[in-house]
């Protein structure tokens, strides 16, 4: 039992000196955990210490960055702003903390866009976008972020940024509006460095000085840009003076980098100074060409002159009062027409009528003071007596001019009339001295009307006498008004030469019954009389019909052909319509008349023609000269004596008797019996224009005889009112001058052209018309534009 109790004692004992043994492990251990907590706790009160002060220094400078920042949660949430985030938006940091930051509708999109790069790591800066105050207003801003991640990459949010760009979006707009300004002023702005070389120039003044783009600008020094005589002043005075000065305003001479014209220029120079210290950095100059100011002022100037030189010789002063200012001007002639030296006394109202006689005097002053007062005009004549005693009459005019912005200014005249006085004195002397004179010629007047009463009676028997002459000699030319009798006599005078003879008129006038007038009243009269229409034959046919052909001069000449100017040998060759004449016929026929010999076709004996040669037209031969359809050496030849037959509308005196022709020809040609025509048949006659002159007269007669129902004649007025085309209208009227005005016009602009339509260089620009226009219209005239291509090559 004991060696049981003495082992538990053993084990107690044992176990007692265990638990001493553990309980002092326990106490040094406790020790130095109490050491090391202790250690601990002061490190993290001092990093806690540490941790607060970086927060305050962190929270001071965010709070006082200069733009807005703020940090957010995903989703835009915002965890923290400073306060000029707050100023920016509206909102206060209560307001806006735990909150989505608001954003406009037609930024969410492009948003989420922005925080999937944030969520994978990609920042954004400068994004340009709107943004929203508080008051629901936008405004341009500028945002950048960059994203924030915990230490596992988790995504936490962001810190963001944003800019007002109000301001600077003005100062683009600004600058955008002063380069646009810049660019498109119509004016020379050039910028060149102190060294100067030039750096800018503006478009127009690129165009006005002949510069080739910004790469020649930059080669060129600004002494370049004046012209010779001026560089010398340019380099020692200008530039110098607007750098010293700052600012200097100058004329001078500029030179076209190109051509080398000279021009006068009104410029500008400013310097520029450097950001930073202010000393001129680069000198800028704004001119403007002035060629057009300095011709008005030559111009101006020269008028002047002959203002000075007209008063002077006219004896006429001008003068100028401006009431309210009491200003005046009185020309150089005025002060002479006073008696003093130019600017020797005030151009005033008041010196001047000093100079009026003492007698005039009260009358001048009261006509001024009623002109005055009451804003009217001046009329006087008076006397002025010169410093040197002697006495002028003049003769002053004047009247009120009304500004808005400087009041009534009075604006005349003051004329020596002196000499006209002396001359009306002496004439009204002169008229009383011979009134007996004049009476004596009141009778020889008397007696010198009737022997013109005498003389105009014997005239017009005499008129009586040519007129029945006249008559016997043209027997087929029918009618007696005054157009007609003025034909005629141009008839009678060439009739007895051999001049060749050129007829102009209408078609339907009568110019073939005009040739053989000549013809018949010539020394050839017993000859042959030749008519040729140039405008029946082919262009082939032409020449053989002519002058004839030898057997096999071409393809079925089987025999030999005399032409027509053997045919007219010793006579007359009429060629009627002779604008149609091919152009290589032409030269053949001015070798006839030039050389009056000519060969057959095919043969080689030359031939005398003793053939004289009438032509006649409807044709402007002008206008195909100048398209190139008329030799102008034969148009000079044919018409050595031209004669122009009037249409019948100017001899509207001859329908009677042409009518009364007509109608007996048609009856006798229809066995129809007509004793005369209704009173208003004849006015409707009379009044028509007759396009189609005495052939038109004619056909109507004609046609009216065959519808006759009686021996009365009768005009169908519907019938000869007919519409009718624009070739078809009279020359004269307004649509048939109409339409050969536009066939001028068009034939003008396609020989310029060299018959081009289209494009900016053909005759449609010319005469602004559209093509397809132009084309009609010439197609509706038969203008052929090949023609002129033709002359052209």
């Amino acid at each position: 039992m004991y060696g049981v109790f003495f082992f538990f004692a053993f084990l107690i004992l044992r176990f007692s000196r265990e638990r001493r043994r553990i309980e002092s492990s326990l106490k040094q251990s406790r020790a130095r955990l109490e050491a090391e907590v202790q250690a601990r706790t002061t490190d993290l009160t001092s990093v806690n210490a540490q941790l607060a002060r970086v927060n305050i220094e962190y929270k001071t400078i965010f709070d006082a960055l200069p733009f807005a920042i703020a940090l957010f949660r995903p989703g835009r949430v915002v965890r923290r702003c400073n306060p000029a985030y707050e100023a920016l938006t509206g909102w206060k940091a209560e307001e806006l903390i735990g909150k989505i930051a608001a954003l406009p509708e037609s930024e969410i999109r492009t948003w989420r866009e922005q925080e999937e790069g944030l969520r994978a790591g990609r920042p954004f800066f400068d994004y340009e976008g709107p943004r929203l105050r508080r008051d629901g207003s936008e405004f341009p801003a500028s945002i950048s972020a960059i994203p924030l991640f915990e230490e596992e990459r988790a995504y936490v949010g962001l810190v963001g940024w944003i800019l007002d760009t109000t301001q600077s979006r003005l100062q683009q707009v600004e600058r955008q509006m002063l380069t646009v300004l810049v660019q498109h002023t119509p004016g020379f702005i050039g910028v060149a460095d102190m060294e100067g070389a030039a750096v800018f120039v503006n478009p127009f003044g690129q165009k006005l000085f002949g510069l080739e783009g910004d790469d020649h600008v930059k080669r060129t020094n600004v002494l370049e840009f004046f012209a010779d005589s001026e560089r010398v002043r340019g380099q020692d005075k200008i530039i110098p003076m607007i750098v010293s000065l700052g600012h200097l305003e100058f004329e001078t001479i500029g030179r076209n980098f190109t051509t080398g014209e000279t021009f006068p220029l009104q410029c500008t120079g400013f310097a520029i100074p450097d950001a930073k210290t202010g000393a001129p950095a680069f000198i800028a100059t704004v001119a403007q060409d002035i060629t057009e100011r300095k011709r008005s002022e030559e111009e101006l100037s020269r008028r002047d002159v002959y203002l000075t030189e007209g008063q002077s010789i006219s004896h006429t002063g001008s003068w100028a009062w401006h009431a309210a200012s009491k200003r005046g001007f009185w020309s150089s002639e005025l002060f002479r027409i006073l008696g003093y030296g130019p600017n020797t006394v005030p151009p005033t109202p008041f010196t001047f009528h000093e100079a009026v006689h003492p007698e005039d005097r009260d009358g001048a002053e009261v006509a001024w003071q009623q002109a005055v007062t009451g804003r009217t005009s001046i009329d006087h004549k008076h006397r002025i007596v010169h410093p040197d005693g002697s006495v002028r009459y003049v003769h002053s005019l004047g009247h009120p001019v009304e500004s808005v912005t400087e009041g009534v200014e009075f604006i005349g005249t003051v004329m020596d009339v002196t000499e006209q006085q002396k001359d009306r004195e002496a004439l009204r002397k002169s008229l009383k001295d011979n009134e007996s004179l004049l009476e004596e010629n009141k009778v020889l007047q008397d007696k010198l009307r009737r022997e013109n009463i005498s003389l105009q009676e014997l005239n017009r028997a005499l008129q009586g006498e040519l007129a029945d002459i006249q008559k016997t000699r043209f027997e087929q030319i029918i009618g007696g008004s005054p157009a007609l009798q003025r034909t005629l006599v141009r008839v009678d005078q060439v009739a007895s030469t051999d001049a060749t003879v050129l007829i102009t008129g209408e078609t339907g006038t009568g110019k073939e019954l005009i040739a053989q007038a000549i013809h018949e009243n010539s020394k050839r009269a017993r000859m042959p009389f030749r008519s040729v229409n140039c405008a029946a034959l082919p262009a082939t046919l032409m020449a053989a019909e002519l002058f004839g052909y030898e057997k096999g001069a071409f393809t079925g000449a089987d025999r030999q052909r005399v032409g027509q100017f053997e045919l007219a040998a010793g006579g007359t060759l009429f060629l009627d319509e002779i604008g149609e004449l091919p152009i290589d016929t032409q030269a053949m026929l001015l070798r006839v008349l030039e050389e009056r010999t000519f060969e057959r076709l095919g043969g080689s004996k030359p031939i005398s023609a003793d053939v004289r040669v009438i032509a006649a037209t409807n044709r402007d031969l002008q206008v195909a000269m100048r398209a190139g359809d008329f030799r102008p050496d034969l148009f000079y030849r044919l018409s050595a004596f031209p004669i122009e037959v009037p249409p019948l509308r100017e001899r509207r005196d001859d329908i009677p008797m042409l009518v009364t022709h007509f109608i007996a020809l048609s009856a006798a040609r229809h066995g129809r019996t007509i004793r005369n025509i209704e009173k208003r048949g004849m006015e409707l006659l009379r009044s028509y224009d007759w396009p189609g002159n005495i052939r038109e007269l004619r056909n109507v007669i004609d046609t009216s005889v065959i519808v006759a129902n009686g021996e009365l004649l009768s005009i169908d007025e519907e019938q000869l009112f007919a519409a009718r085309s624009s070739e078809e209208a009279p020359m004269g009227s307004l649509q048939k001058d109409m339409a050969n005005h536009e066939r001028i016009l068009i034939e003008r602009a396609l020989v310029e052209t060299q018959g081009k339509v289209y494009g900016p260089s053909g005759a449609g620009a010319i005469l602004h018309l559209p093509p397809t226009t132009l084309s009609a219209k010439m197609k509706a005239l038969g203008i052929d534009p090949s023609k002129f291509k033709e002359r052209s090559t």
